[in-house]
């Protein structure tokens, strides 16, 4: 709302600044489910690119500073919303 609402028309990146590895997210999501990921989920080294990117993760400075928006949930709460 605060961005297609904004006087200044500027890509912003939707973000908590904090890096989550994938492995680390359907961890959670399957522990959630008392389930273990491992059982259900294989992974194959050969569909790795040959320069993946390790680390990716946005700065939400710039949206803090221009619209005052700064992310309150965390990863445990985003897959409890999306998972509830």
């Amino acid at each position: 709302y605060l961005i297609t609402n904004s006087k200044q028309l500027k890509d912003h990146v939707i973000c908590t600044g904090k890096a989550t590895s994938l492995k680390t997210y359907i961890s959670k999501v399957f522990a959630s489910y008392q389930l273990r990921w491992e059982k259900y989920i294989e992974i194959d080294q050969s569909l790795f690119r040959p320069n993946e990117i390790m680390q990716s993760y946005g700065n939400p400075e710039p949206l803090k500073n221009d619209l005052g928006w700064e992310a309150k949930v965390d990863i445990d709460g985003l897959i409890q919303k999306m998972l509830y």
